[in-house]
């Protein structure tokens, strides 16, 4: 309310600290350099909250790098609302949520003190205040400030798309999945309906008579994806898989997953129709 935008101000005006009460939508990516080394293999870059999270990832991908969250809606959401929700997307099964690939925030309090919880370490003593911020939706403080991770993009990515019949079937291919020791960067279901709104939209070429789909992204050096993908196809074959591809190039790897990333957005222009109960999810 008015108390706390008035205290924020007074902490700005006196603090000098980089708070932004309307956002912009210039020059974002200009703003996402400053790359420090962190201590294994990231980097780290403050950034400020507002900034989108397209526009990281844009700035990070000429130099190499990434920034591993990436929900849905990351044309249009920022990083300090990522640390308010604890965002995922995804790649979350392997690198993790937005609690993970953060190092620092720089935040207000409601009494308008300045206060910053991480540090550059991998870790540190004490509570971990960092965690407690990530997720707590604001009601802790005013993000005005946050250090990201950034990992280096990998050499290979690929997905494999496979459609079942049954969509016990294809939970049960994730399972053995993860049980033959492979992690994927995503691993993702979509259910009948899923599958033919997002082909409506997308036109990727999804089996739109399957009753479910997983999307299945492996990446690594070329040794690793290669070796993963084959052990994958088997796995997905004896799951009982009536279909199994493998993107042939980063544009086709693209299509297939237009449709998860944009699932939200379809049923939201098609709130009239009848679309029942439709099941898309990270696993």
């Amino acid at each position: 309310g008015y108390t706390a935008t008035r205290r924020l101000g007074k902490a700005r005006d006196t603090q000098h600290i980089p708070v932004i009460f309307v956002t912009s939508k210039d020059s974002e990516a200009d703003r996402a350099w400053g790359l420090r080394q962190g201590a294994r293999e990231y980097v780290t870059k403050p950034v400020n909250p507002q900034i989108l999270l397209a526009a990281i990832s844009e700035a990070v991908a000429a130099h190499g790098l990434s920034y591993a969250p990436d929900p849905s809606s990351q044309i249009a959401c920022s990083i300090g609302g990522n640390v308010a929700e604890n965002s995922g997307g995804v790649h979350c099964l392997k690198y993790g949520l937005t609690v993970h690939n953060i190092q620092q925030l720089t935040m207000v309090s409601i009494d308008g003190e300045l206060l910053t919880v991480g540090g550059s370490g991998l870790d540190a003593p004490g509570y971990d205040l960092l965690a407690l911020m990530t997720g707590s939706e604001g009601m802790l403080g005013v993000i005005v400030e946050v250090t990201v991770k950034l990992l280096p993009l990998p050499q290979r990515a690929q997905v494999v798309l496979a459609a079942f019949g049954d969509v016990v079937k294809a939970g049960g291919a994730v399972g053995r999945i993860i049980a033959a020791g492979i992690i994927p960067a995503g691993l993702e279901m979509m259910d009948r309906l899923a599958i033919r709104a997002a082909e409506d939209f997308v036109h990727a070429g999804y089996p739109v008579d399957a009753e479910a789909i997983l999307l299945c992204e492996l990446d690594g050096t070329n040794e690793e994806v290669s070796e993963q993908i084959y052990r994958v196809r088997e796995i997905l074959t004896a799951s009982a898989a009536t279909e199994v591809r493998t993107a042939r190039d980063d544009a086709e790897r693209a299509i297939f997953w237009k449709g998860r990333y944009h699932l939200f957005y379809i049923f939201q222009d098609h709130r009239g129709h009848n679309w029942g109960h439709v099941s898309s999810t990270d696993l």
